[in-house]
């Protein structure tokens, strides 16, 4: 996932100093909200009028996985039909044919996986975990 970002600027101006607290706090609980980091200055001359100047970031997904993760889902291998659950009991991991690599229960699900859920040949698998 890439991220890109830049800094924006919003100016709050009123006439009376009720609008422009109103209007500055109402601005700054937004960016709190988002967690957003910003710089307040304020412009003596103009009376009430301040410059919120905020660093905004923005996830660009590179692949189907990222996509899923900016909704917020997440899958570990033990939902793919494809794992094979290892038969010795004290094995915890197993190989997997698509990512050519050992793979456990608890391992983040591959990008086939992500993008056969996608296209709907996947169904995320349920599978009871015995707790040894």
């Amino acid at each position: 996932m890439r991220t890109q970002g830049g800094k924006r600027t919003k100016i709050i101006v009123a006439q009376t100093a009720e609008e422009f607290e109103s209007r500055l706090n109402k601005e700054l609980a937004a960016l709190d909200k988002q967690r957003t980091k910003y710089e307040l200055q304020f412009n003596h001359g103009l009376g009430f009028c301040a410059y919120i100047i905020s660093e905004v970031q923005t996830l660009i997904p590179e692949t189907v996985e990222d996509e899923f993760e900016l909704i917020g889902v997440r899958h570990k291998c033990i939902e793919c039909p494809l794992w094979v659950h290892p038969t010795k009991g004290n094995v915890k991991y197993t190989r997997c044919e698509i990512v050519n690599g050992i793979r456990g229960m608890n391992s983040p699900c591959c990008e086939h996986f992500y993008q056969g859920l996608l296209d709907g040949t996947i169904e995320v698998e349920t599978r009871e975990v015995s707790q040894d």
